[in-house]
């Protein structure tokens, strides 16, 4: 495991693996997530905890592709930023594509 990790999704899951990315020696994990904390599945009290524990969270951000190094490492990822859509069948605001971020 690499020093700073990434985390796409915000679910209870997601969060443990963040969680447990920062116990096993990760220096900088972000949690990455398409829609608004509003929409995010996580429960309240995990989020505070991972917050608490220095994870920093990013709303309203799409992964677009993961990029490997020579040795097949991966050692970035392209984002997006994106906005919230009209409600989709399950009426959550589905997310958009907005702008990429460096």
């Amino acid at each position: 495991m690499g020093a700073r990790v990434l985390v796409i999704g915000a679910g209870d899951t997601s969060i443990d693996a963040a969680r447990t990315s920062m116990r096993l020696g990760a220096a900088d994990v972000r949690i990455v997530y398409r829609r608004t904390r509003a929409e995010s599945p996580s429960r309240q009290v995990e989020v505070a905890l991972a917050t608490a524990d220095g994870i920093h969270y990013e709303y309203l951000v799409d992964p677009l592709e993961v990029l490997r190094d020579g040795e097949g490492r991966l050692h970035a990822a392209r984002l997006q930023r994106t906005r919230l859509g009209a409600k989709g069948r399950h009426g959550r605001p589905r997310p958009g594509s907005d702008d990429e971020l460096p």
